[in-house]
């Protein structure tokens, strides 16, 4: 037998009541928070261009600013001068580029220094010839 030929609007009630039977607010992908958000910042939108510095506010300081004492400081660490100071120091505390044979040699010095003190420790360690347990 044939089945009952139901109109659109039927068909659509009858998916939209079965989807709904499933479906609860918590796993609705419209309903999730992150989508309920607003983005209040102007300038963080694509194309717009932030306010000059001329142009925006900005809060007072807490206490008095005096010039000649902020000049007088180092430079900080993100300035171009405090940058090729710690380039600088940087530089000066790795070591030199060191070759292979320099390596070597290193290696066998820390060796035998290595086997001095172990076999100094081992005979420091062993019991002496006249004491029994």
């Amino acid at each position: 037998m044939a089945a009952p030929m139901m109109s659109r609007s039927e068909s659509t009630s009858d998916s939209a009541s079965i989807t709904s039977k499933s479906s609860t607010p918590e796993t609705t992908p419209l309903s999730t928070p992150a989508a309920e958000t607003e983005d209040t910042c102007d300038t963080c939108k694509i194309g717009s261009k932030p306010l000059p510095a001329l142009h925006r506010e900005f809060p007072k300081p807490p206490q008095e600013v005096d010039v000649q004492t902020l000049l007088g400081r180092q430079p900080g660490r993100w300035t171009i001068q405090g940058q090729i100071a710690a380039n600088n120091e940087r530089a000066k505390a790795s070591p030199a580029i060191v070759t292979e044979e320099q390596l070597k040699q290193r290696r066998a010095r820390e060796f035998e220094a290595a086997k001095k003190d172990l076999l100094a420790f081992h005979i420091q360690a062993q019991p002496s010839s006249g004491s029994q347990w």
